[in-house]
């Protein structure tokens, strides 16, 4: 009689599932030398030792939900005005699942599988730019804390990381912009600056052609900002040459799949900010007045119509932003006094007199636009690189090479600004934003430059932006529900509440009071909807629903880590065999109606009570032979064993170093019989 000891000789989990001979659920061992098996012999197992991942079944109803933004459990109310719900906030409850691949047929992973398969899943929920995607993960837990590399399992590590507020990218490169259909624009780019050349007069209007956007590298929350040199924009003629003497648009816009730019649910005949009828999240608009008259500074955002009815299919336009304007404004150009007049000493180097500023004579010489986002925050802002001209209408110019914020959320405190007077907040809809801008004389070029991120996405990627991801799904009235909130009624009311936007830190790198949240159960009543969600008890959190800040195992704005509360529930009812796959026993398995080479059930639990972890021992009380028979002697060169279920299908949950102990004799009983 023979002890056969056989292991796979690869400790690895990474292995083709078809062309491996060496995984821990398939193996083969090769013999230099040959054993001789007497005829009429037969095989039991004596003892197995195995590393159980644990297969965990996933479909697409495995359903958690990512959120981030304010907490709305704990820190949303203290702040003022309260974000104590999902309506409060500029959020929305990402649904997610691991990743299944475009599969709908539920499928059976190891905890390896399911971890990348929750990283995948985990990053498709939080399509935010300053994501980093290389060092955000859910990983195998094995250890009392976050260990991830002992050989035992504990539970999931959940990882969320920012990027630093350093990595950008300056510039989108030629190849990556996209033009209006018939536009008249040439690209180049130098020293990270693109130039966008009109080389065809278009008149101003909904026919102007020239208009174009990048279509990747969106914009940072972190500090990010587009910078536009309108230098060469200047009039070329007459004795003011730092005045513009055509139309522009310079601005930000979210994601956008159509070649017109259009935008789902916007109203372009409703656009309060020019005729050309274009949609920018966020735009400085100048345009002439008149038929012969000066050209004024305005700025505008996509913000709801409050003039129709809620149920109007086209709710969204663009409106105007009164930078020049208090209160008690008249009408768009003329009204009450303005926080930034000429008397204003220091803080007044708008000079507005209670108007649009006029850049026509541009008596501060603004050559430079700049757009930033701040987190929640835009700040619209002019350069002067000369500084602005001493007159009388100017008795306190801007100084040379500074920026000069035109409108912010700052103005609020600062100014006295109303909801009318300041930038909409930026949510979840234009997380994903990048710069467009529109030319209307030949001959002119404006210059741009950006800190934007390398998110490896165009501008209608799905998977990258929640906004697309709607749209496309056919689940616009998600986005529209956000762009509706509060928040987002700027028609002129100085009693309207004003929505308190979280800032960026430029120190710290944090995003105010921003956390990734994973909601695993039901989140009512704060996040919502998300009564479907599911995995609490496959993730280990069978004692709350909302994983946040506040049960973090670390947590300080830039990487959050969660740690499971509870061992998860991976119990695995199904059974496992072993088979010895190349010899000429014979069992048969009535399930699937045919003869196997199964020689071993394998019992739920081993020898010390445990279903799934490592060194898992397994030795039965009374051997079980098979005949082989074999009516000469048999020699042994090669040993293939593999494990399966009822259904002969093979169980890929082993990790590691597999080892199956067998014992060969010589049969009690007569060749031919049982």
């Amino acid at each position: 009689m023979s002890i056969v000891v056989c292991s796979n000789k690869q400790d690895s989990r990474d292995f083709e599932r078809y062309g491996e001979d060496q995984a821990p659920y398939r193996f083969r061992n090769h013999l230099k030398y040959g054993i001789e098996i007497p005829k009429n012999s037969e095989v039991a197992v004596e003892s197995i030792k195995i590393n159980k991942d644990g297969l965990i079944k996933i479909s697409p109803f495995s359903i958690f939900y990512q959120y981030f933004g304010i907490n709305l459990r704990t820190t949303g109310p203290l702040i003022s005005p309260s974000v104590s719900g999902m309506s409060d906030s500029v959020g929305w409850c990402v649904a997610c699942s691991p990743e299944m691949f475009g599969k709908t047929a539920p499928e059976e992973v190891n905890l390896g599988e399911f971890a990348t398969r929750m990283t995948r899943g985990m990053i498709k929920g939080m399509p935010h730019p300053d994501l980093n995607t290389t060092t955000t993960f859910c990983k195998i837990r094995t250890g009392t804390i976050d260990d991830t590399t002992g050989s035992g399992f504990t539970g999931f590590v959940f990882n969320y990381d920012m990027l630093a507020a350093s990595s950008f990218i300056t510039h989108t490169p030629v190849a990556d912009w996209r033009t209006r259909t018939g536009a008249s624009l040439e690209f180049s780019t130098e020293d990270n600056i693109t130039t966008i050349s009109c080389n065809g007069d278009v008149p101003s209007g909904p026919n102007n052609n020239n208009v174009c956007w990048a279509n990747k590298y969106p914009l940072s929350h972190m500090g990010g900002e587009v910078e536009f040199d309108i230098t060469d924009l200047f009039s070329q003629t007459g004795t003011n040459l730092e005045g513009v003497d055509s139309d522009f648009q310079l601005g930000i816009v979210r994601g956008l799949t159509g070649n017109d730019s259009e935008m789902p649910y916007m109203n372009r005949d409703q656009d309060a900010i020019s005729r050309n009828k274009q949609a920018y999240d966020y735009v400085i608009s100048v345009q002439q007045r008149g038929a012969a008259g000066n050209r004024y500074l305005k700025l505008g955002q996509l913000v709801v119509d409050e003039g129709v009815a809620a149920s109007d299919r086209l709710p969204l336009h663009m409106n105007e932003i009164f930078y020049y304007k208090d209160d008690n404004r008249a009408d768009s150009y003329n009204g009450g006094g303005a926080w930034r007049r000429s008397v204003d000493g220091a803080t007044g180097y708008i000079i507005t007199d209670n108007d649009a500023y006029n850049m026509s004579t541009n008596v501060q010489r603004f050559d430079k636009f700049r757009i930033v986002v701040d987190n929640e925050r835009v700040i619209f802002e002019a350069w002067t690189t000369q500084g602005g001209k001493v007159q009388a209408n100017n008795p306190t110019p801007a100084p040379a090479s500074t920026w000069i914020t035109i409108s912010s959320y700052h103005n609020v405190g600062a100014h006295g600004a109303h909801v009318h007077n300041i930038p909409k907040p930026s949510g979840i809809t234009t997380w994903n934003m990048y710069p467009k801008l529109l030319l209307t004389k030949n001959n002119t070029s404006v210059a741009v430059s950006q800190k934007s991120r390398d998110t490896g996405s165009v501008q209608n990627s799905p998977d990258k932006d929640w906004y697309i991801r709607m749209t496309t799904a056919g689940e616009g009235r998600n986005t529209l529900e956000v762009d509706s909130r509060y928040m987002y009624l700027t028609e002129q009311d100085s009693t309207k509440q004003i929505y308190n936007q979280m800032n960026y830190t430029a120190l710290s790198g944090v995003l105010q009071n921003y956390v990734p949240i994973m909601v695993v159960g039901n989140g009512a009543p704060q996040y919502t909807p998300t009564a479907d969600a599911s995995l609490s008890s496959i993730l280990g959190f069978n004692s709350h629903s909302i994983i946040d800040d506040s049960y973090a195992f670390s947590f300080d704005g830039i990487t959050t880590i969660y740690l499971n509360d509870t061992q998860p529930d991976l119990l695995d009812y199904g059974s496992m065999f072993v088979r010895l796959d190349n010899f000429t026993q014979k069992s048969y398995n009535a399930g699937t109606g045919r003869p196997s080479k199964i020689l071993y059930h394998m019992p739920r639990f081993d020898t010390s009570n445990r279903d799934i972890g490592s060194a898992l021992y397994f030795q039965p009380h009374q051997r079980s032979y098979i005949k082989f028979n074999n009516p000469d002697t048999l020699t042994l060169n090669e040993l293939n064993l593999s494990f399966c279920d009822n259904q002969e299908r093979l169980i890929e949950d082993l990790v590691g170093q597999t080892i199956v102990v067998l014992h060969i004799r010589p049969s009690m009983s007569p060749l031919g019989k049982m």
